[in-house]
């Protein structure tokens, strides 16, 4: 079992369409819909926008379904240099940027219960997934995705997240999905198609291109799911 969060309808409701054998739960008002997906078994569900929204979500889908690995998709603000719009960042680790202990010990970005800052996601399949992006003719990059509840567009932060965390995009709900799912024990990964730059521009930018940049995202997932079969 596959399974497949996105904050927005434009990121899942493509998936949900091409499902075959539907069956719909609702759980903390967010319905799950399992069935044949590109012909295998998934569950794809849109958590909404934001870190608690997320974490319920994953919460709730590892309890009622059991996914092998769970795939966070959407976009994001491509941060790090030489990212541009409609490229795609795959994370190679998750860390939530908002996370501040103040004049306390424990450094910024530090889970407690996971006890660390960085949440490792799964090499294998996350390369088999930059590997079909590439394929699709993608520029396509690997590394940190930094979370926050706050939609980025400010040129000072994006500076000061990319140069803190070493990030290479900024969203918000990656980081609190790979929480629960890392500490569940359940695999997972983030694919985010970049739709702005996280500066002055952000929002104009974001409006513009986040369906476009999605398209994207639906592709790569279908060429990953169909290479499982």
């Amino acid at each position: 079992m596959i399974g497949i969060i996105g904050a927005m309808a434009n990121e899942v409701d493509t998936l949900k369409a091409n499902m075959t054998d539907k069956e719909i739960k609702i759980r903390a008002k967010m319905e799950f819909c399992s069935g044949k997906l590109f012909g295998v078994d998934a569950v794809v569900v849109k958590c909404g926008v934001g870190k608690v929204n997320a974490a319920l979500c994953a919460q709730n889908m590892i309890y009622e379904f059991s996914p092998d690995i769970i795939i966070n998709t959407g976009c994001a603000a491509g941060v790090g240099d030489g990212i541009h719009i409609g490229d795609i960042v795959i994370a190679e680790n998750a860390v939530q940027h908002d996370v501040d202990y103040g004049p306390l010990d424990d450094e910024r970005g530090y889970l407690d219960i996971v006890e660390r800052v960085y949440i490792p996601a799964d090499k294998e399949n996350s390369e088999k997934i930059a590997e079909i992006a590439r394929s699709l003719g993608v520029n396509t990059f690997s590394g940190t995705i930094a979370t926050g509840d706050q939609f980025l567009c400010d040129k000072d932060l994006k500076e000061e997240i990319k140069n803190h965390f070493g990030a290479y995009a900024v969203e918000m709900e990656g980081g609190a999905i790979a929480h629960a799912a890392y500490i569940n024990g359940v695999p997972f990964v983030i694919l985010r198609s970049v739709s702005d730059s996280g500066d002055d521009e952000a929002i104009e930018n974001f409006e513009n291109f986040v369906e476009e940049v999605n398209k994207t995202n639906i592709a790569i997932l279908k060429e990953f799911l169909q290479g499982l079969k």
